[in-house]
């Protein structure tokens, strides 16, 4: 019995589409970035489509190249954070 090896031309690996925990990590910073006034509101909601259509990690970290670093846990903290939470 002969096995069909299938060998794959480098860059055409199908990309695996980006995990549900990494679109929502994504949405939180970008939040936050609208939150800091880094972004408009027709801008946060064009991000916010492109980060449920995207494909690949790539594609989602596209989306915050060109915006400010933020704190290591501003992301987290800030989009956890509810209305009337303040200090706690």
């Amino acid at each position: 019995m002969s096995r069909d090896r299938v060998v794959q031309q480098p860059g055409s690996e199908s990309a695996s589409p980006p995990p549900t925990a990494a679109r929502e990590r994504i949405v939180q910073a970008l939040c936050v970035h609208f939150a800091a006034d880094h972004l408009g509101m027709e801008e946060l909601e064009s991000r916010l489509t492109r980060v449920y259509g995207a494909r690949s990690s790539q594609e989602l970290a596209g989306l915050l190249a060109d915006l400010p670093a933020l704190p290591a846990d501003a992301a987290d903290s800030g989009a956890r954070r509810l209305p009337g939470d303040a200090g706690q």
